[in-house]
């Protein structure tokens, strides 16, 4: 997958009637699962679209952050309710959001956020959870005028009396029409607790709902693991040339194919057996590669995909492969030049 879809609706808290603005914002699935709840709310955040992507590339062998791809999308979220209901989670609509955006690198949050402030409108980002505070911003655009409407906060649970005392004290300071984009950080009174935060704007209010930090860990922290081919953090004579192959895909720069390619990526897992993925595209004769990682060694690419243009992009399973807690190496090598590499994939077994 690499990024997922994130599509939240928020409702204008301004005076006149209520409208919506849509804003979309891709989640990194390089983020580090901590808990059950978090994993089961980026599942439940997968768009149909990326199941879609998914079924298509790996069919049966598909796990979305631990939950089987399944025949269908809606039997993908059935799944993914099942597996919280299991677990004893009955806050997974309360808290995906939340989920969501804190894992959003800074790009991203950057850009939802610049979404959000387009309309007429106020809302709650959370964009750090854990592990021993949160870190939330308020966004509103340059109509929304707090003098006006009467920022204030409503209620809360969970937080102290100094931390209540904080939130009303900063948003009495937010008193002019320009652009909300304030961060604020706060402590529940109790970690193993969720956090509401009920913020009123006039006659109407944004309520953040956040998830407790002091929480078990995952029954299985493995994750379906995507690394673009061109997110290298060393490489020899490869680049990229989007216009004519597509883009993100690797291949040999001008020396052509009179000296060796190489790529080599870090990347952190959970411990556990994956299959390892490969795409690529290559004409005839195929061009193998040898993949090490973490040390194991194997021979991939030794089929033809009939050619080398972005259509004749094709997943291949290469084989299974223990990773360890925290960093992963992965290196790609060829004396000559590579066949035409755009992604890798590690998938729980």
């Amino acid at each position: 997958m690499g990024k997922l879809a994130l599509l939240s609706t928020i409702m204008i808290l301004f005076a006149g009637p209520a409208i919506a603005q849509t804003c979309h914002a891709p989640s990194d699935t390089a983020s580090v699962v901590t808990n059950d709840e978090q994993r089961l709310s980026l599942a439940y955040n997968v768009s149909s679209n990326e199941w879609d992507e998914e079924n298509k590339n790996f069919g049966a062998a598909a796990v979305i952050y631990g939950v089987p791809v399944s025949a269908n999308y809606d039997e993908y979220k059935r799944k993914v309710r099942e597996q919280a209901q299991q677990l004893n989670i009955n806050s997974l609509q309360r808290h995906f959001l939340a989920y969501v955006t804190s894992t959003l690198t800074q790009n991203d949050l950057d850009a939802y956020k610049a979404c959000l402030a387009q309309g007429n409108s106020l809302t709650a980002v959370t964009e750090s959870i854990g592990p021993n505070t949160y870190i939330f911003s308020l966004v509103a655009s340059p109509s929304f005028n707090p003098s006006v409407v009467g920022l204030r906060l409503a209620s809360s649970t969970n937080l102290s009396s100094n931390d209540v005392a904080y939130l009303n004290s900063e948003f009495n300071r937010l008193t002019t029409n320009i652009p909300i984009n304030r961060q604020f950080t706060i402590t529940p009174s109790d970690k193993r607790k969720e956090v509401t935060i009920d913020i009123a704007a006039g006659s109407l209010g944004v309520v953040l709902q956040l998830p407790a930090l002091d929480v078990p860990a995952p029954t299985d922290s493995r994750r379906q693991i995507s690394i673009a081919a061109a997110s290298f953090d060393q490489k020899a004579n490869v680049g990229t040339v989007p216009a004519v192959y597509g883009d993100g895909v690797i291949l040999n720069t001008a020396a052509f194919c009179n000296v060796g390619n190489m790529a080599h990526y870090t990347f952190a897992a959970a411990a556990g057996r994956y299959s390892f993925w490969l795409q690529y595209a290559s004409g005839s004769p195929p061009r193998p590669v040898t993949i090490d990682i973490n040390g194991v060694t194997m021979t991939a690419g030794n089929t033809s995909t009939g050619g080398f243009t972005e259509d004749h992009q094709k997943w291949f399973k290469i084989f299974e492969v223990d990773l360890k807690d925290g960093v992963n190496t992965l290196r790609l090598s060829r004396p000559t030049c590579f066949p035409h590499i755009k992604g890798y994939r590690f998938v729980p077994s």
